[in-house]
């Protein structure tokens, strides 16, 4: 894919290897448990996680590693980051 480099593999897997996700799987654990209860009761809840940012790309949800902030300040300002091309 164009914009991928072995320096941003290696930068994701450092990353990953540090335990970026560790707090959001145990922050997903902890939605699965309130969203099987908001099925109940009709309420629902999101959590974002600080790091990690949705967006639409191609018409898919996708999760992007942001520890930075670039992403998320040219998606605000209308641009679509480079890795997401």
């Amino acid at each position: 894919m164009p914009g991928i480099t072995p320096e941003l593999v290696a930068a994701a897997l450092s990353a990953l290897d540090a335990g970026l996700y560790r707090d959001a799987n145990e922050e997903q654990a902890l939605l699965a448990a309130e969203e099987a209860a908001a099925a109940v009761t009709g309420i629902q809840s999101a959590t974002p996680v600080e790091g990690i940012l949705e967006v639409m790309v191609n018409g898919r949800l996708c999760r992007v590693l942001d520890i930075d902030g670039t992403a998320a300040e040219a998606i605000a300002a209308g641009v679509v980051p480079r890795p997401l091309v």
